[in-house]
C-alpha cells in the first residue's frame, strides 16, 4: 500500500500494488491498524485496512489500542483540526511530520462505549454523503453527455456539406522558446488554456508571456478577439482534449504558440463553427484519426477533409441561439452540482468537528468515568512492555 492508493481526505483506499514496486522500505500491517501519511500532511491520507499486507514506509502504523474503539483514531487524524495542526510543523515542497512532531498534539477521549456511537454515527452520516456525492456525479457525467446532445441535434439537417478546406482555412501555431519567457508582454497561448468550455481561460498557474515585441515581430501569429483556436495535440483522448476548440474573448490579444491552430471561416456565423467543431461528427472525426501512438497528433491537413455541414446564414444563427439558450439551462445545472460537491466536502468536516465536540451523539450517564478512564490508561501505560517505535506506534 503505497500514498498514491489512498483518495486524499475521504480515508478511502483507491486501489492497491505489488510490494516489489515500493521503493522504499516498507511497514507490515494487519486488519485494523491505523496508517497516517506523513509526507505532504496537508493532503490528509489516512487509512484502516481490514486486510494485512505492506506499507511505504511513508506511512506511520498505529496498532489498535485498548483506549480506542475501532476506527475512532481513524477520524481522529481525518479531522481539519489535526490536518491543519500536522501541516503547520514542517515547511518546503515536500514537508514528512515526525512522530515527536504530532505525539503532544492533544485529542479529545471519550468513554469507550461513547467512542463506539461516535463512529457509528460518522459512518452512518459518511455513508449517506458518499451516496449523495455519487448521485451528483451522475448527474454531472450526463449533462455532459446532454450538452454534447443538443449541439449535435441541433446541427443535424440536409444541408449541404462542405470540407473544411472548402469553406476556411487554418494556420499553425509558431514554436515560440520558453527561455524568452517574460514576467511581462504579450500572453501566449498554449493547449493548457483551452478549457472544454469553449472558453480560452488565464490563470495565474497557465499564463505564460513573452516580450512586447514579439507583437511586433511576429504579427501573422497574433490571435484577437472572437477567433477560433484548436488544441492538436494530446496524450490520450480523455476529456476530448485533442482537437478541442475555444472561442478567444472580446478583448482578446495572444500569440499563437505551437500545437495549436487558428481556424478562420471564409464565411458563416463563427459560433456555428465552434459548435460544428464540438459536435459529435468532429469527435468521431478525431477518434479516427493516429491509432495506436502514446502521444495523439492531428494535423491541419486532416482537418482540411472534415466535412461541415452548411446551413444558410440566417439558420445558423437561428441554430446558434437555440443551442445558447438550451445550453444556459445546462450550464446553471452544472453550477448547481458543482456546488453541491462543494458542499460534500464541507459537511464532511463539519460532521467529524461535531462527532469530537461532543454534539454527533447523546452522552450516557453509564459510560465509564472520566477518572476511571484515566487511570485505566495511566495503569496501562505503566505496565505495557516497550516496543520499537518503527513496528509499533500506540497512542501516546
Amino acid at each position: 500500500l503505497g500514498l498514491e492508493h489512498v483518495e486524499p481526505h475521504t480515508a478511502r483506499i483507491l486501489s492497491l500494488g505489488q510490494a516489489g514496486a515500493l521503493s522504499s522500505t516498507t511497514l507490515a500491517f494487519e486488519p485494523g491498524d491505523t496508517l497516517y501519511g506523513r509526507l505532504r500532511p496537508y493532503l490528509n491520507k489516512v487509512c484502516s485496512p481490514d486486510f494485512g499486507g505492506l506499507a511505504s514506509a511513508e506511512f506511520m502504523v498505529f496498532k489498535p489500542s485498548p483506549w480506542l474503539a475501532p476506527k475512532y483514531l481513524l477520524y481522529l487524524l481525518n479531522r481539519s483540526e489535526f490536518v491543519a495542526f500536522a501541516s503547520s510543523v514542517n515547511e518546503g515542497d515536500r514537508p514528512r511530520v515526525k512522530w515527536s512532531q504530532i505525539a503532544d498534539f492533544r485529542v479529545p477521549l471519550a468513554p469507550l462505549a461513547e467512542q463506539r456511537r461516535i463512529v457509528a454515527a460518522i459512518e452512518m452520516h459518511l455513508s449517506r454523503l458518499a451516496a449523495a456525492k455519487a448521485l451528483l456525479l451522475r448527474s454531472a457525467q450526463r449533462t455532459e453527455g446532454v450538452r454534447s446532445s443538443v449541439i449535435t441535434s441541433l446541427l443535424e439537417g440536409d444541408w449541404p456539406r462542405f470540407r473544411w478546406k472548402e469553406v476556411g482555412r487554418s494556420q499553425n501555431g509558431r514554436a515560440f522558446p520558453s527561455r524568452d519567457y517574460s514576467n511581462e508582454g504579450v500572453r501566449l497561448l498554449r493547449p493548457g488554456n483551452l478549457a472544454a468550455s469553449g472558453q480560452v481561460v488565464w490563470t495565474e498557474q497557465n499564463t505564460r508571456r513573452m516580450p512586447a515585441s514579439y507583437r511586433e515581430q511576429f504579427p501573422s501569429y497574433v490571435v484577437g478577439p472572437n477567433e477560433l483556436v484548436m488544441n492538436l495535440t494530446a496524450q490520450s483522448l480523455k476529456d476530448e482534449f485533442l482537437g478541442r476548440v475555444c472561442l478567444t474573448g472580446s478583448q482578446e490579444q495572444c500569440l499563437l504558440n505551437q500545437r495549436l491552430a487558428r481556424l478562420t471561416p471564409l464565411d458563416g456565423d463563427v459560433h456555428y463553427f465552434l459548435f460544428a467543431f464540438k459536435a459529435r461528427p468532429f469527435r468521431r472525426f478525431v477518434s479516427s484519426l493516429n491509432k495506436g501512438s502514446l502521444i495523439q497528433h492531428m494535423f491541419t491537413s486532416q482537418l482540411a477533409e472534415f466535412e461541415v455541414p452548411l446551413p444558410p446564414l440566417d439558420e445558423q444563427r437561428r441554430i446558434v441561439a437555440d443551442i445558447e439558450r438550451q445550453l444556459s439551462i445546462i450550464d446553471a445545472t452544472t453550477v448547481a452540482v458543482e456546488g453541491a460537491l462543494a458542499r460534500c466536502s464541507t459537511l464532511r468536516r463539519a460532521i467529524l468537528q461535531q462527532a469530537f465536540t461532543g454534539r454527533l451523539v447523546s452522552q450516557d450517564p453509564s459510560d465509564e468515568a472520566d477518572s476511571a478512564l484515566v487511570d485505566r490508561i495511566a495503569t496501562g501505560r505503566t505496565s505495557a512492555p516497550s516496543s520499537s517505535r518503527r513496528r509499533r506506534r500506540t497512542l501516546a
